[in-house]
């Protein structure tokens, strides 16, 4: 039935997670924040009358209390707007840029206080504060994060429920070994992040990052996977929070301990963090690789998807309440491979809402988000093994459904379900598959 809908409507599934994510942003009117009933009324009292600094701050104080630093962020740089000449708004911001780690903000803002000629107890706090900052600002940071963790699937291989398959043209059918098998795989990943600033104003960093990936099947050890990848390059500071990156990238993906394929190439990423506002944060990236594909004696015809691929992707985050995310993202890719048959053109875009949850359990908010996308994918020609007279066409649908629980500031268990469905006008690469992930993630 599904497949009937989506052949029928192939562009609604493009708006499919649109679509989801007003749904679901409506079912929970009204709903108390994480923050508290003090925090909501502070909240609701700054709406009904947003031209009232004394109520504006007095929310600011109260969210920097309850731990919502970026809706006191914006609430106090809103109060600039209607009067510049505030030393202890400055002063408060500082403050809070500070605790988000924003030390470059942080020190604007202590600046712009003194520039007020404090009393000398405040002036004397805010050069302390200023000091502090300036060791703290060390060139060389390391950040990142690795998750370890089990995942069972109904569909392991990625194979074909129907028996019934296409073999140049024909109808063929597939032994029971080929069709669709579950199995558990343990995984492990990580993604780690050096940045080192070359003390430039404006800001420039050198960024290196690390992508690994590693996932061991139980029983269909053949699907074994490794990837490693690796970006390099520096990264501009325009503003305080906008920075555009050029970079060079490559990866190399070994399939049963066998190199799968390499690519190497380079992009450009540009990102912009808009602390206090709905819009919180945005980026667009583009990326132009060649992939270098590897025969083996399981995959002879493998180097006929060597080519270029260039792809551009996109996401933003907008803040719809105090306890409820939308991050939205996108991509497009078009490949020019060695056989005609290789090369697509694609695309998919998704939601995912993020709402926090006050902790049935310990001091710190639960998050749970729901997790749509769809997407297309339309081959250049023919493959003359499979069908000779019909050009491969897919589209793909996921939703998934995760529980995050932080144990402390650094160590959190997560559950995911997620269902993925593949409808194709070729048989051969149909399938759907039920996945049940759980694990843990540590924030480096």
């Amino acid at each position: 039935m599904l497949k009937q809908i989506v052949e029928g409507n192939r562009r609604a599934i493009l708006i499919f997670a649109i679509g989801m994510s007003s749904f679901l942003a409506t079912v929970t009117p009204g709903q108390a924040s994480p923050y508290g009933t003090v925090y909501d009324s502070a909240f609701k009292a700054m709406l009904q009358n947003p031209t009232d600094l004394d109520i504006t701050f007095k929310f600011a104080m109260i969210a920097r209390r309850a731990g919502d630093l970026e809706g006191a962020i914006g609430a106090l740089e809103r109060m600039l707007i209607y009067n510049r000449d505030l030393p202890i708004i400055y002063f408060e911001l500082a403050r809070l840029y500070a605790g988000l780690g924003s030390t470059e903000a942080a020190k604007r803002y202590y600046r712009s206080a003194l520039r007020y000629k404090p009393p000398p107890r405040i002036r004397a706090t805010i050069e302390a504060a200023l000091t502090r900052l300036e060791t703290d600002s060390k060139p060389s940071s390391f950040s990142g994060s690795i998750f370890s963790g089990f995942q069972y699937q109904t569909n392991a291989i990625f194979a074909p429920d129907d028996p019934q398959v296409k073999v140049r043209g024909n109808t063929a059918r597939l032994a029971d070994e080929f069709l669709a098998q579950s199995d558990v795989n343990g995984i492990i990943s990580a993604q780690l992040t050096h940045r080192y600033d070359l003390g430039r104003d404006p800001a420039v960093f050198i960024v290196s990052e690390l992508q690994l990936y590693g996932s061991r099947q139980r029983k269909f050890d053949r699907n074994d996977i490794d990837l490693f990848s690796a970006t390099f390059g520096p990264a501009f500071s325009l503003t305080g929070n906008t920075v555009v990156r050029p970079f060079l990238r490559g990866d190399w993906i070994l399939l049963d301990s066998a190199t799968f394929y390499r690519s190497f190439g380079g992009g450009i990423r540009f990102n912009e963090a808009r602390p206090g506002k709905s819009l919180s944060s945005y980026f667009v990236e583009a990326v132009l690789l060649h992939r270098d594909f590897r025969n083996s004696a399981r995959s002879p015809l493998l180097d006929h998807r060597n080519g270029l691929i260039v792809s551009v992707r996109s996401g933003l985050r907008i803040k719809l309440t105090s306890s409820l995310t939308l991050n939205g993202f996108g991509k497009l890719e078009h490949k020019v491979g060695k056989a005609e048959y290789e090369s697509f053109t694609g695309g998919n875009l998704g939601t995912t809402i993020v709402h926090r949850l006050p902790a049935p359990i310990g001091r710190r908010a639960w998050n749970v988000s729901v997790t749509g996308e769809a997407g297309i994918r339309h081959y250049a020609a023919p493959d003359p093994t499979v069908d000779p007279d019909n050009n491969r066409e897919d589209t793909n649908i996921a939703i998934a459904f995760s529980l995050g629980i932080p144990l402390n500031h650094s160590f959190s268990f997560t559950v995911q379900v997620r269902q993925s469905w593949r409808m194709s006008n070729l048989p051969n690469f149909e399938f759907d598959n039920t996945s049940f992930l759980t694990g843990f993630l540590i924030h480096l």
